[in-house]
């Protein structure tokens, strides 16, 4: 019965999120112009989301966070952002999950950019399809048999290039998979202070 139960909550989560993707699919175009980022420390943010993440699936104790800084402030919209997170990273477990090596998240600060990047050691992507990936849709050649739809990275690209960033993917087959977001920093935040979580 236990068993059953577990199967039946995580096949309802994975419903809820995949309507959820088509959900936000459809509402891109009215996001256009609508954002309102704040400012918002990204290492509390982080570490909020991936507690919560943890607290609902046992897969993120996976899930390494590193960072460089103790605060990070960024004007973004942090449930945007949250979205973003939560799409890498459902792909970085289910992409990895034979292998015996974590899922690392790292938050950096550069000289005009805010690094955030999202690597695992699993089944990579095939070089042929990396052009493709972020199309609507679109899913690699080597991942018919793990479930998806190939929503998550299209909309992942254009919620940070809504913020005036952008999204690169790096992979070797076999062997591993960087996601890398560079954000614009923040102007100064002297007068203000971020969001709390």
């Amino acid at each position: 019965m236990t068993q059953y139960s577990n199967q039946t909550r995580q096949e309802i989560q994975r419903l809820d999120r995949l309507l959820t993707k088509v959900l936000l699919k459809q509402v891109m175009p009215l996001l256009q112009g609508a954002l309102k980022p704040e400012l918002v420390d990204l290492v509390a943010l982080f570490q909020h989301f991936l507690m919560h993440q943890l607290w609902q699936d046992a897969a993120y104790q996976r899930v390494i966070f590193q960072t460089d800084s103790d605060e990070v402030i960024i004007s973004v919209e942090p449930i945007i952002l949250e979205q973003v997170l939560e799409n890498l990273l459902s792909n970085a477990l289910k992409y990895s999950s034979n292998s015996n090596k974590p899922v690392e998240v790292g938050l950096e600060t550069l000289a005009t950019d805010i690094r955030i990047t999202v690597k695992n050691y699993g089944i990579g992507i095939p070089a042929e399809d990396l052009e493709h990936i972020g199309k609507s849709f679109f899913r690699g050649s080597n991942s018919t048999l793990i479930a998806g739809i190939g929503l998550g990275l299209s909309l992942s690209h254009q919620f940070i290039q809504q913020h005036g960033g952008r999204l690169e993917i790096e992979s070797q087959l076999g062997r591993y998979t960087l996601c890398t977001i560079l954000l614009p920093r923040s102007p100064s935040y002297q007068e203000e202070r971020p969001s709390t979580f």
